[in-house]
């Protein structure tokens, strides 16, 4: 839309440039009581611009071109910072989803060795299920981050214009933050 406001501007810059064109009038009219009751005139006009009034008119155009090119300019930041916004959401949906996975997958294998240990006696039934619990809202939290995650991919494509099917295949081949906790941490300055 603004495109087509430039496009419009620029073309209303040709219009106020042009020279306006001559006018030819030809009338008819029947007068009462004349011997020739009618009467034929013509008449052919020139207008002439004063004040400069053609000048006016252009630097009116172009400030109209300026103003629809920074209207342009607008609507494409505009459109820039949304998707960038939604870029940024869902780089963050990924992160909490591939945190999520992984702590749905550790407590799935706590609860995996917890059942073990139930089944050798070592631990009670209370800690087999407070074990079982944890891993059922690991699962949720995985599912509602997974759920997030095509919000926010659902969210880029539309900032984009874009199909979220075309879109996808973009963002699955984005490489994946590493999420491994360090096996050290390294050595604090001290002042």
């Amino acid at each position: 839309e603004a495109k087509a406001q430039w496009e419009a501007a620029k073309a209303g810059i040709r219009t106020a440039k042009a020279i306006p064109n001559p006018s030819f009038g030809f009338s008819a009219t029947k007068a009462q009581g004349v011997p020739q009751p009618w009467t034929l005139t013509y008449g052919l006009t020139f207008p002439i611009e004063l004040g400069g009034k053609r000048r006016l008119r252009v630097k009116q155009a172009r400030l109209q071109v300026e103003a629809a090119q920074l209207a342009m300019a607008d609507t494409a930041w505009k459109l820039r910072m949304g998707v960038r916004a939604a870029l940024t959401d869902w780089q963050q949906a990924r992160e909490v989803s591939m945190a999520a996975t992984r702590e749905a997958a550790l407590r799935g294998e706590l609860l995996k060795l917890q059942d073990r240990r139930y089944a050798l006696g070592e631990i009670g039934a209370p800690e087999r299920a407070s074990s079982a619990l944890e891993a059922q809202r690991a699962e949720a939290a995985r599912l509602v981050a997974l759920t997030d995650l095509h919000r926010a991919a659902s969210a880029v494509a539309l900032a984009a214009g874009f199909p979220l099917p075309s879109l996808q295949a973009r963002l699955d081949a984005e490489p994946a933050p590493d999420l491994a906790l360090p096996a050290e941490l390294p050595p604090q300055e001290t002042d």
